[in-house]
């Protein structure tokens, strides 16, 4: 939903009215809501719930130190919030469903922000 939320803010560069789109996009937005919804269950989950002493010490990691800041203001902040807010605005404020690919656009940065810290976690630690 993401991705294809993107598309319809490239409609004014193309010279199509993009009121024509309002109603697909709040369909899309609200797509988008269910995913964010399910996709902090998700990450939440992974952090509080540890397996073994390897995932204890790799959400350690990724709570602590330099790349908190990335999880909490780029994961949780960009990646959720803003996209929240900026779909509550979509929804509340008439003609305002533009917002949409920018709450899109925002939850594909807290993707890959996630994506990339939950590679890194996996790698911190020992093999030994």
């Amino acid at each position: 939903a993401a991705s294809l939320a993107l598309l319809p803010g490239l409609l004014p560069v193309a010279g199509l009215d993009a009121r024509v789109w309002e109603g697909r996009l709040l369909t899309l937005g609200l797509l988008l809501a269910l995913g964010l919804g399910l996709n902090l269950l998700m990450i939440v989950g992974e952090l509080w719930m540890h397996g073994n002493e390897d995932a204890r010490v790799a959400v350690h990691w990724l709570k602590s130190g330099e790349q908190a800041t990335t999880l909490y203001l780029g994961v949780f902040g960009m990646g959720h919030v803003f996209p929240a807010v900026a779909l509550t605005l979509a929804f509340v404020l008439d003609g305002a469903a533009m917002a949409v690919g920018l709450a899109a656009a925002a939850a594909l940065l807290g993707v890959y922000l996630w994506d990339h810290l939950y590679v890194r976690a996996g790698q911190i630690p020992p093999l030994s």
